[in-house]
């Protein structure tokens, strides 16, 4: 087994240990040897002739007391070497409870005369063994990492944060067979995903905020905003001189608008992630192209909105009042409704997916449903 390290340190007494990495909002917890001041990092090829595994105990001993004496060292003294070509061959001793090791050279003698410490080492011995898992592991790697970058190309083009993973199509002749529950473990290490759902040979994948890179205009860090704009809304609808909310196209994340009085807002090609509306009014708005993942809009009353081509994707509706409102071609995926109200809805070519509607008289012609008048808001002067 070669190895390239930076270098062997000499007659350390101990080593000392962790460094800790941020990267993509993920901590990652290294054990390592820091140096100062280094103006280059020089490397050394190293061979390692010899791996032994240790009880932790005594590997703990080995990092705390480099300079004693050891059998295991005493034992194999003579595989450890400089040769004429400038490689260390080395021992590579690993710890029963860690993925650590340290390479010893140790020049003859029955103690450590030359160390590095080598994070994650034992994984590498593993594949070294066994050469089948390397490409085992390359394939769940790019498997994986393949179904994400198509989930979230999907989410953007369609707005729909679920994506359905069909394994069958990744397992293929000559190359190692792809696990669905494997897979979905991967994915979820990945931090993209909200929930899967897993099945015999698919995954139902629901993305959050973090894996579809879209700019929000409005978050949870901009409380006071909402505020004033709501409170000018309030103002407009009751004739005063405030004025009419118009956040057409906007995207929110994590906005909360309980028990808002937003009556005749305008929301056209909205995007709502993650936000809230529970006991808010949303009377005659217009919610038409809207995209809403994982919300709640409990106990919302919702009459006579506009919600043509709207898009819920596990939306909590429980409790809402929806009367006269139109949702001609809306999606509604994954969704609860229970003692929701659609009490003479337009539902024309709506899609329903894992959302059950309740048993209320609704229209499937847009045309039917015009008939009733359903008049049009205007603001109480």
């Amino acid at each position: 087994m070669l190895i390239q390290i930076e270098y062997l340190k000499r007659k350390a007494v101990s080593i000392t240990i962790p460094l800790i990495l941020y990267q993509g909002g993920i901590i990652l917890v290294i054990n390592t040897v820091m140096r100062r001041k280094d103006s280059q990092v020089d490397l050394q090829k190293c061979v390692v002739e010899k791996a032994i595994e240790i009880s932790q105990a005594e590997f703990s001993a080995l990092c705390n007391g480099l300079l004693e004496d050891k059998d295991y060292i005493s034992k194999y003294k003579n595989l450890m070497r400089v040769d004429n070509n400038g490689i260390t061959h080395c021992l590579l001793i690993l710890g029963s409870d860690t993925e650590d090791g340290i390479l010893i050279n140790s020049e003859g003698c029955n103690y450590t005369r030359y160390s590095a410490y080598i994070p994650n080492i034992k994984q590498s011995v593993t594949l070294e063994q066994f050469p089948a898992l390397e490409s085992f592991n390359k394939r769940m790697i790019d498997v994986t990492n393949s179904i994400m970058n198509q989930a979230i190309a999907s989410c953007e083009e369609s707005g729909d944060p679920e994506y359905r993973v069909d394994i069958n199509k990744y397992n293929r002749v000559g190359e190692p067979a792809v696990y669905p529950a494997l897979i979905d473990d991967m994915l979820r290490d990945l931090g993209n995903v909200d929930e899967t759902i897993l099945y015999s040979d698919s995954i139902d994948l629901m993305l959050n905020s973090k894996a579809i890179d879209i700019p929000f205009d409005y978050s949870d860090e901009d409380f006071t905003d909402i505020e004033i704009l709501c409170a000018r809304h309030v103002l407009w609808l009751y004739g005063g001189e405030g004025e009419k909310m118009d956040l057409s196209g906007k995207t929110f994340l994590n906005v909360d608008f309980s028990g808002k009085d937003l009556n005749g807002a305008d929301f056209e090609n909205c995007k709502f992630y993650h936000c809230t509306f529970d006991n808010a009014s949303l009377v005659n708005c217009n919610l038409q192209n809207a995209l809403f993942s994982n919300c709640s809009l409990y106990n919302v009353t919702a009459e006579e909105a506009e919600l043509q081509n709207a898009r819920f994707f596990s939306c909590n509706f429980a409790k809402a009042f929806f009367t006269h409102s139109n949702f001609k071609e809306a999606v509604l995926k994954s969704c609860q409704t229970t003692s929701s109200s659609f009490m003479n809805c337009c539902i024309e070519n709506i899609a329903l997916e894992e959302t059950d509607l309740p048993n209320d008289k609704m229209f499937d012609s847009e045309l039917d449903w015009i008939k009733n008048n359903i008049p049009d808001f205007e603001p109480n002067m």
